[in-house]
């Protein structure tokens, strides 16, 4: 037990690039943080940043900490299912953004108190309309409802065995 929950058991796979691999493995990771927020996403994401981190230094900080750490890691972990144990860079990143986002929205708002109203929403559209067009331009990247990859390797297996044969699997 010991062995598996120390991390032994994986210890293989940890810390397993050398230097230009391990740049590559960053490379990658900027262009999918890139691809999911859609470029327009990273500005207001570090702005987000910056002003969680003026804001409330605690809370910022440790955002930052969580998301560097698991970055850090996990790009130096040589796993195939890396891009699934990344995903809480990519919740802390949309906290930033919407962080990023309120405030872009707030300093609109004070800039021509008499065209407010206009100001605001037009903000908010060009918001909203970035999200769908996010969307909508991501969506064929994890659109997995033609995969059938899974359900044919099990009948290629089963197909290979002996009826009531019990089937493991790594």
């Amino acid at each position: 037990l010991w062995w598996l929950v120390s991390g032994r058991a994986f210890a293989g796979l940890m810390f397993a690039y050398p230097g230009t691999a391990l740049w590559n493995q960053m490379v990658w990771f900027a262009e999918q943080i890139w691809r999911a927020f859609f470029a327009v996403g990273i500005g207001p994401g570090l702005l987000g940043l910056v002003v969680l981190v003026r804001r409330n230094w605690r809370l910022g900080g440790a955002l930052l900490l969580m998301f560097g750490c698991t970055a850090i890691f996990y790009l130096d972990y040589r796993v195939v299912d890396k891009d699934t144990m990344l995903l809480p860079t990519y919740v802390i990143w949309a906290l930033w953004l919407g962080v990023g986002y309120q405030w872009l929205l707030d300093w609109v708002g004070e800039l021509d108190p008499a065209s407010q109203r206009w100001g605001v929403r037009l903000a908010r559209s060009v918001i909203i309309g970035v999200a769908l067009v996010a969307l909508v331009w991501n969506w064929r990247f994890v659109n997995l409802s033609g995969d059938r990859s899974a359900r044919e390797e099990g009948q290629a297996i089963l197909r290979q065995v002996q009826p009531g044969a019990l089937v493991l699997g790594w």
